[in-house]
């Protein structure tokens, strides 16, 4: 998988990144990495190959700990009470963005400090592969011509698929009778078994099944073709103006030094150039894509105010 990487001369620049020098006495003690979802998804899995990559760079144990409940708020609000020390990190994703919009998390991201991104995942539209609509348009003309009656699965109120799903329809102006499942797996299997027209799953998800000739990938939510998703043009590339990039991330409790976050983010900006990280992320489909602290930042706020939007037009924000 080709990937777009931070180079290691490009690391030593990190420093002037977040302004300050390295600790030089950090870290001098075991860190934990704080993971908000259940072990065996992506995210665990990207946060324990991470920890593996540092544990040498950093010359310390990294552990990764499963913080589970309320869709994540556990895990969030365990390292936003923890000590701004650097020995405690917090593996998040996109969804904190939405969890709180949508009153799932009594706290947004602006409470934490923002370390750094890690990767991006897209999120796939797909169809079965005995199904007549071969490409995009097709399903996007079937969806004009049969308002409301084509039936697309997706994951939950608010899930990246949903909201992907809804920015599909908003931007195409083409309806379609939502069908929503409680976990990707059984999105799947209503998709394989043929019990719905349409899907979105992610695209580590639908890969296997595509390359199997069970699925047909139409399109991808990333802003274009990816690395990870060879010959899979993305929605915007098809005419289609949404994007939805399910970016995984770290953050550090606010007010964590910053000689110490300059440390990690040195550490982590060669991490994920590990040849077994990189291979890692080949196989689950996410392309490595680091930004440190200032550069996250920016992205975060972007990002925010288009969650808000789109959740907004969906009707799902709750009022704070």
């Amino acid at each position: 998988m080709t990937a777009r990487f931070v180079s290691i001369a490009a690391c030593l620049l990190l420093i002037a990144a977040v302004g300050a020098a390295p600790a030089a006495d950090y870290p001098s003690k075991p860190i934990d990495l704080v993971v908000p979802w259940a072990a065996g998804g992506t995210s665990d899995l990207t946060a324990r190959g991470l920890a593996k990559a540092l544990e040498p760079i950093l010359r310390q144990p990294v552990i990764v700990t499963n913080a589970t409940g309320a869709s994540g708020a556990v895990g969030h609000n365990k390292v936003r009470q923890t000590a701004a020390d650097g020995y405690t990190l917090l593996f998040s994703s996109l969804s904190f963005l939405g969890g709180f919009h949508m009153g799932q998390y009594p706290f947004n991201w602006r409470e934490l400090d923002p370390l750094c991104s890690l990767t991006d995942e897209a999120v796939v539209v797909v169809v079965n592969a005995s199904s007549p609509v071969k490409t995009l348009a097709d399903l996007l003309k079937d969806m004009k011509a049969r308002p409301g009656k084509v039936s697309w699965a997706y994951t939950g109120a608010g899930n990246s698929t949903h909201l992907t799903a809804e920015g599909v329809r908003i931007a195409a102006g083409a309806d379609f009778r939502g069908v929503p499942y409680d976990g990707g797996s059984q999105v799947r299997t209503a998709i394989l078994g043929g019990h719905v027209d349409a899907a979105c799953i992610t695209g580590g998800e639908a890969w296997k099944d595509a390359q199997a000739g069970s699925l047909r990938i139409l399109a991808s939510s990333l802003p274009k073709e990816s690395p990870s998703l060879p010959g899979v043009k993305s929605l915007k590339e098809q005419g289609v103006d949404f994007q939805f990039v399910l970016w995984k991330c770290l953050f550090v409790p606010k007010g964590t030094p910053e000689p110490v976050k300059a440390t990690l983010a040195a550490a982590i900006a060669k991490a994920v150039q590990d040849p077994e990280f990189v291979k890692l992320m080949g196989g689950i489909r996410s392309d490595v894509r680091f930004l440190p602290p200032a550069e996250f930042t920016r992205q975060l706020e972007k990002d925010d105010r288009q969650m808000k939007e789109l959740l907004t037009a969906m009707g799902l924000v709750q009022a704070k």
